[in-house]
Parts: structure tokens; sequence; C-alpha cells
């Protein structure tokens, strides 16, 4: 006579089961989809990143090409200049003395600020290193 109420609860027992299992596989599609997001987002990271690394590299090269120029012309105004030395007055020989006293001290100072920069780069770059999670 109790064999209908097992039955039944049997039945529900499978329900529950099958219910608990559907569950189960659409949780398991949820963390998968998410998976895939999170993978596709840190993927378009990648390539932005990569492709503004490239775009500061090639500015790093026009920039230097540039500085080069400015260093060879410097170096021949310079070398023009020591030629051109006995044949100027000795007023026009301390002008330019103190124009070149001026111009080594505004590179000084550049390159200083220059230096300074570049080491709290190095620093940023070590603390993001040493903050990365292993």
């Amino acid at each position: 006579m109790q064999t209908w109420r097992y039955d039944a609860r049997i039945a529900d027992i499978q329900e529950d089961h099958r219910k608990a299992e559907m569950q189960r596989a659409a949780d398991l599609v949820t963390a998968v989809e998410e998976a895939r997001a999170i993978e596709q987002l840190r993927y378009a990271q990648l390539q932005e990143a990569e492709r503004e690394a490239r775009t500061r590299e090639q500015a790093q090269r026009i920039a230097a090409d540039r500085a080069r120029a400015v260093s060879d012309s410097l170096r021949d105004n310079l070398s023009a200049l020591k030629a051109g030395l006995p044949g100027l007055t000795e007023t026009a020989v301390r002008e330019r003395a103190s124009t070149l006293t001026g111009l080594l001290g505004d590179c000084s100072n550049r390159y200083q600020r220059m230096a300074e920069t570049a080491q709290r780069h190095a620093s940023d770059v070590t603390l993001l290193l040493d903050s990365w999670p292993r």
C-alpha cells in the first residue's frame, strides 16, 4: 500500500537530481562563457599594449634620429667654429665662448632632467614587476 508513496518520493528525488544536474550544467556553461569573455578581454588588452609599444618604439626611433641629426649639425658647427677661431677678434671669441657656455649649461640641465625621469620610470617598472602576483 505504501508503494505508491515510495514511488512518488523516488520520482521527486529523481526530479530534484535532474534539476540539480541541469543547474550544474548551466553553471558550467556560464563559467565557461565568463572565462572566454575574460580571455578575450585580456587578449584585446595585450593587442592594445603591443600596438602602443610599437607606436612608442617608432616615436623613439624618430626622436633618436632627430637627436642624432641635431648632434651631427652641432658637431659640424663646432668644428667650423674651431677652424674659424684664429681669424676672430677677441670680442667675438668671448661672445662665442659665452654663448657656448650657456648652451652647455642648458644641455646639462636637460640631460639631468632626462636622467631623473628615466630613473623614475625604471623605479616604476621595478615596482610593477615586484608587485606582480606570482
